[in-house]
């Protein structure tokens, strides 16, 4: 499909321009995360992205959203029980294609959520 080869090659110079625009932003740890969010929401063409620290290793703490998410920015919620964690615990991307149904044990989570249908996540752990 010719439209469909011009998405990906779209999609693979955003990528290269953000490997290029994070490079150039240091050490401002602040701007990389908002970059990271904004960049993720638009190759994957969410409605929102955000980007979460681990604080004290039990916490989770929005540091970057856009989109629909940016109603979670600064939270701070327990990282037990939630869909980051499984993320992080299994090094792998999690989909979720219903999220109404799968957020509703977290409501903090599922409030903020509320107008998703859909969630990934990502593990993303810092070279050290």
């Amino acid at each position: 499909m010719p439209g469909h080869n011009r998405q990906d090659a779209e999609r693979l110079s955003l990528i290269v321009e953000t490997q290029r625009e994070i490079a150039g932003a240091g050490h401002d740890l602040q701007a990389v995360m908002q970059l990271v969010a904004e960049r993720s929401q638009a190759i994957t063409r969410a409605d929102g992205a955000m980007v979460n620290l681990i604080e004290g290793g039990d916490t989770l703490h929005t540091r970057a959203a856009t989109g629909i998410a940016t109603t979670a920015f600064d939270a701070r919620r327990p990282l037990s029980g939630s869909v980051a964690k499984h993320a992080i615990e299994s090094g792998q991307p999690i989909l979720i294609e219903d999220t109404p149904r799968m957020l509703a044990s977290t409501r903090s989570c599922a409030r903020r959520s509320a107008t998703s249908r859909s969630y990934a996540c990502r593990s993303s752990r810092a070279l050290t």
